[in-house]
């Protein structure tokens, strides 16, 4: 049956589908499959759809079962925005399905936030969103809600940028998970890691497998100069929004420019305004200047970039320079940018200095 109007319309209980033409085939006296041509729109309970082209099939009792919409779809409902090359709407599901063309990503935005991939899975039922594919986003807090789930990067209240293989989001728990060479990032401030997971209730976040957080410290003092970033390795990471400070576990590796530290577990606290305030190292902590040609042991190590100071704990902490002077005490305080050392002897204890002379 070919139907043609202004427009040609097919209608169920819940659905109402328009186009400038609609082939319908019937069978045993109800309708079994339509087709529909040029400026196809769909109205829903659930939605609306507008698209170049349209098949449907249905239920025994006349309800849409499938819905297939083609070429330039846009689409919205429950507060979100789509388009896709292709989408189709699994009304017993409660599920949009959206896929890229070749040339052009499948989108959808909500709140300000977007999420872009091959293809991206919405379910309407349990809220949840799931982007494959090259996925892209762009984390946008909601009014009067920043997202403190990566208040580390920077400024809650701004975008945070996500990249990953897959990017899942849950509305009902609030959690953004981004998988497979996942990475989030905010101006110069950055993390990298297999699988990421961002905790909007808890105020956390969390990766594992070869992590690489870039973090910024305070803006540099002299006009002109760019603060150095301090990049810390490990294969965990668990930062806490509560406890202001990011946990960085097994192999963890702290490098600032040519200083070089690394230790089984470590800690970087952040000032109120979410800026690097230090890195403390424990665990086997071994540290390296590439600058200075400096190196050194310690039990623990506390290391503050913004003033170049590197402070060693042990029993006791050592510290080798590039001729061979050594120098040992239970605190030992390096500064200048790595030039000088500061010996703090336990107490009741004594240091050790070893000078290498030069033969005449």
């Amino acid at each position: 049956m070919h139907l043609t109007g202004n427009p040609a319309a097919v209608t169920e209980p819940k659905r109402k589908l328009t186009a400038r033409s609609v082939d319908l085939e019937v069978a045993g006296g109800r309708p079994v499959s339509a087709r529909a041509n040029g400026d196809v729109r769909l109205r829903s309970d659930r939605g609306n759809a507008e698209a170049a082209r349209a098949s449907a099939s249905f239920a025994p009792g006349g309800d849409f079962q499938t819905l297939e919409l083609e070429g330039d779809v846009h689409l919205e409902g429950d507060g979100r925005t789509g388009r896709a090359d292709r989408v189709v709407d699994l009304p017993d599901r409660g599920v949009w399905l959206l896929t890229s063309s070749p040339e052009k990503s499948a989108t959808v935005e909500e709140g300000g936030s977007r999420v872009s991939a091959s293809r991206i899975e919405i379910d309407r039922d349990r809220k949840t969103l799931r982007a494959e594919g090259k996925a892209r986003s762009v984390f946008v807090p909601e009014k009067d809600r920043p997202a403190n789930g990566s208040a580390f990067l920077g400024d809650p209240t701004r975008p945070t940028y996500g990249k990953a293989e897959k990017i899942v989001l849950d509305q009902g728990t609030r959690l953004a998970s981004l998988s497979g060479a996942a990475s989030l990032w905010q101006d110069s401030s950055s993390v990298f890691a297999d699988d990421i997971t961002l905790n909007d209730v808890e105020k956390s976040a969390a990766a594992v497998g070869k992590v690489r957080a870039v973090l910024t410290r305070v803006e540099a003092k002299q006009p002109g100069a760019r603060p150095e970033p301090t990049v810390v390795s490990a294969r965990r990471l668990l930062y806490r929004e509560s406890e202001a400070s990011a946990v960085f576990e097994d192999g963890v590796v702290v490098t600032r420019g040519a200083w070089r530290a690394s230790g089984d577990r470590g800690v970087a606290f952040f000032t109120k305004d979410r800026k690097l305030e230090r890195v403390e190292l424990s665990g086997g902590v071994t540290l390296a200047d590439r600058a200075t040609g400096r190196t050194g042991a310690a039990d623990k190590a506390v290391d503050y970039p913004n003033e170049g100071r590197t402070v060693l704990h042990g029993t006791p902490a050592r510290v080798s320079d590039a001729e061979g002077n050594r120098v040992a005490g239970s605190t030992l305080t390096i500064t200048g940018r790595g030039k000088n050392v500061e010996v703090t002897a336990p107490e009741g204890g004594r240091t050790e200095t070893i000078h290498k002379t030069r033969a005449n």
